[in-house]
């Protein structure tokens, strides 16, 4: 056999016996060699099994029993809100039964519901131990308290009720200054406004004291809807000069359409003769006269010469003579004659004032614009060197506090609820 070593049968017995031990010997010590290098190989093996498992938390208690709804807040108060705008809060929806909750619903009801909204994410089935938010919304229309009721509600459930109320606060005034150009503002929010205005001043001949003469001042209240678009065009006083004063320009409020809402006349420019109470603005919507040429009425521009001081522009139409002020409609820019020592009429309708071809002729103040143009001055026999009558003034809903403004300079307006 392969790897057997034979004993030649010549031997005798005793030399058998020896060669047989040796190789017993030799097998023996190779089988122990055999096992040592198999426990040293099997001693060095890595075996890698792999491990999976699921690690178990302590189980806590689950609720039983029927769905319960309960609210995280209390009643909702809303911090004063400025009229027009938003303000929000969210309350928290807890299903702390043991049961699901059908058809969660959440709805306002109250005289004031109008003013306030209420959404939601909560789905129709809110499963034990489950939340979801509500998001209540309040925005006041107008100046005052308001309130309503929150209703909660689930199938077979009672409603969480909560009172919610917040007050709406009048939005600080806009306020409009002179700025030589026709300005827009849009109405934010529907309710009443209140325009306070006054028209700008007439200019003084300074060689003769510099006097100015007064703008009206009122104030104008009106309902008006949101998204109104409004004209403002903030009056500009007349310019003084040496020997006659230019007209002071009105100060406007219209809508797009030059429907007027509010007018403020502007006074009228100083002659070198005196500064009389009637070369102030007018408090009705006719310009005032105080000489030959007329004022204008019914939102007409007032008369002037063509050597005499110009006409006040009114809103409809312009002033006419030299330097006549401009109409609103057609963007309301002062007059200026161009003759030496002569005011320029104030933005909003003034018109210039004239001091003539020569000496002794013409020397007038301009009149004042306004709803109505104011008339120009003249120098006949009767006026001699007179001063431009005044702008009239206008108000489309309820009037307060129209009168002859002690302040001169340009004019200004105020908006507010």
């Amino acid at each position: 056999m392969p790897g057997v070593l034979a004993i030649p049968k010549t031997l005798n017995n005793p030399l058998r016996h020896a060669v047989k031990t040796l190789l017993l010997r030799r097998t023996a010590l190779a089988s122990l060699a055999c096992l040592a290098a198999s426990a040293t190989a099997a001693a060095t093996l890595e075996y890698r099994i792999p491990l999976k498992g699921i690690g178990l938390s302590a189980l806590a208690p689950q609720p039983s029993g029927p769905a319960v709804l309960s609210l995280t807040a209390g009643d909702v108060s809303f911090a004063d809100t400025t009229v027009g705008a938003s303000a929000t809060q969210e309350l928290t929806v807890t299903n702390t039964g043991g049961s699901a909750a059908g058809n969660v619903s959440a709805t306002l009801g109250g005289s004031d519901v109008g003013v306030f909204s209420v959404s939601s994410n909560c789905p129709s089935t809110l499963n034990a131990g489950s939340s979801c938010t509500l998001t209540l919304t309040f925005t006041p229309g107008d100046v005052g308290s308001f309130s309503t009721q929150l209703y909660v509600a689930a199938k077979g459930l009672a409603a969480q009720t909560r009172a919610v109320s917040g007050n709406g606060i009048a939005p600080a005034p806009v306020s409009f200054a002179y700025s030589g150009t026709i300005e827009t503002w849009t109405v934010p929010a529907s309710g009443t406004y209140t325009f306070a205005l006054r028209g700008g001043s007439g200019g003084g001949a300074l060689s003769y004291g510099g006097a100015k003469s007064a703008a009206a001042e009122l104030n104008c209240t009106v309902n008006l809807v949101a998204g109104t678009q409004l004209k403002v065009l903030v009056a500009g006083e007349g310019g003084s000069a040496s020997l006659f004063g230019g007209g002071g320009g009105g100060t406007f409020v219209t809508l797009a359409d030059n429907t007027p809402i509010a007018v403020a006349g502007g006074g009228g420019g100083a002659g070198t003769s005196w500064l009389a109470p009637m070369s102030s603005a007018s408090l009705t919507t006719a310009g005032t006269t105080f000489s030959t040429w007329a004022a204008g009425t019914n939102g007409s521009g007032g008369q002037g010469g063509t050597y005499r001081g110009g006409g006040g522009g009114g809103l409809l139409s312009s002033g006419t003579g030299a330097g006549a002020g401009t109409s609103f409609v057609a963007g309301g820019a002062g007059g200026t004659s161009g003759y030496a020592g002569t005011g320029v009429g104030g933005f909003g309708g003034g018109a210039g004032g004239s001091s003539g071809r020569t000496i002794g002729d013409g020397k007038a103040g301009g009149g004042g614009g306004g709803y109505s143009g104011g008339g120009g001055g003249d120098n006949s026999v009767t006026h001699l060197q007179s001063t431009g009558g005044g702008g009239g003034s206008y108000c489309a809903g309820a009037v307060s506090g129209l009168q002859l403004s002690s302040v001169r300079g340009n004019g200004a307006l105020a908006i507010s609820r």
